[in-house]
């Protein structure tokens, strides 16, 4: 068969040429044509497949499995934020929760409206002239909290990132207001007009990539780490997801069918691995736990041994002190384990807690100082 493709193509664009050499140059051709094919071939399947989980097909209505699969993660991711805002109290876990709630609320607005226009119950017209600008601006501000939870988080500046919170959502805003009324009468007036080709997405589209910039490049310059690298990917994804549509309405969205998949792609990979993040923080959060509970075991038993051989210790005096000692009836010594001698208050002092202090009994002071005449006179004054 190449055989034949070759003579035929010698025969097309060298005419009366049938040499060796013009066999082997088509021969070259058609095979770098069929790769060229094949690789085609390829890479539609493979779109066509990312196609099915990202909605790429153009239109609200084929996402709903993207916004599905979207919302359940931003769904854990709250569940994951709210019990961790819980266990800490600390705001940038309520900065996160809001970050994710918003995020799933917008998965939720957009996975009803698709299902109402897909099933038929809502005219797609209708749905048309409000969920554009609503959609972009909810979605905007969802990714502006949870960037700016996290750079308080790992900056430890929360005047920074409210600072950043605060201009986003305004410049946000401002692009909502600006274009919703516009965009309403247009729609109403040209029902057939997408919001891609209008200046309205290109206004939330560069607002948002500018925005999603300066979180990045300052978790870049100044945090190191493992969770400051997935948050500035996944961050990077996000703002990928929003700068690639600027210029597939360059082209006038021919090519939609080629970047929404892998911009939507981007999209979902970025919303897992902020939930990749939360899980692992949480498997070594238990993991720095049952280290510390097993350091204070281990410090709690060598407490037990060393007081248990301290009572040991005492316990081994306590029994030499009650036990038979031999003491000396003359001069009162007693005689140790060892066959010494010691005097009775050396040795009750060394295998007991008792110290002494000496002093004279009257009967002893009478017998030894009775015949002087200054014990008299002490003794008569008393």
């Amino acid at each position: 068969m190449l055989a034949l493709g070759a003579d035929e193509t010698v025969r097309q664009y060298f005419p009366g040429r049938g040499s060796r050499k013009a066999s082997v140059t088509a021969g070259i051709a058609i095979g770098f044509r069929n790769s060229w094919k094949s690789m085609q071939h390829l890479f539609d399947v493979t779109l066509s497949l990312i196609s099915q989980f990202t909605g790429g097909q153009g239109g609200i209505e084929h996402g709903i499995v993207q916004f599905g699969i979207a919302g359940m993660f931003w769904f854990n991711l709250m569940l994951f934020a709210w019990y961790r805002q819980r266990q800490s109290q600390v705001l940038h876990e309520k900065v996160l929760l809001a970050g994710f709630g918003l995020g799933f609320l917008r998965e939720l607005f957009m996975l009803t409206m698709a299902s109402l226009q897909a099933y038929g119950i809502v005219n797609g017209d209708d749905l048309h002239i409000i969920f554009p600008p609503l959609e972009h601006a909810i979605f905007d501000i969802a990714i502006l909290v949870i960037a700016a939870g996290y750079m308080e988080y790992l900056l430890e500046d929360k005047i920074l990132a409210q600072r950043y919170l605060k201009i986003g959502i305004a410049l946000v805003l401002l692009c909502y207001c600006v274009t919703f009324i516009w965009w309403g009468k247009h729609i109403v007036a040209s029902p057939d007009s997408k919001f891609g080709q209008t200046w309205c997405d290109w206004i939330f589209r560069i607002n948002a990539s500018v925005l999603l910039v300066f979180p990045i490049v300052t978790l870049i310059k100044k945090t190191r780490g493992w969770v400051r690298t997935a948050i500035s990917v996944a961050l990077s994804l996000f703002f990928l997801n929003e700068f690639l549509k600027i210029p597939d309405m360059m082209l006038g969205e021919v090519y939609e069918t080629i970047f929404a998949p892998i911009r939507h792609g981007l999209y979902i990979i970025g919303v897992y691995i902020f939930a990749y993040i939360y899980l692992r923080e949480l498997y070594e959060e238990r993991e720095i736990a049952a280290i510390k509970l097993q350091v204070a075991n281990d410090t709690l038993e060598e407490k037990v041994k060393k007081r248990t051989a301290d009572l040991e210790a005492k316990l081994i005096q306590i029994k030499v002190l009650n036990g038979l000692l031999p003491i000396c009836a003359s001069c009162k010594k007693i005689r140790d384990d060892k066959g010494y001698w010691t005097q009775i208050e050396a040795y009750i002092t060394k295998h007991s807690e008792a110290q002494f202090s000496h002093g004279i009994c009257e009967e002893c002071a009478d017998r030894l100082y009775g015949d002087q005449d200054w014990y008299e006179k002490q003794e008569k004054a008393v």
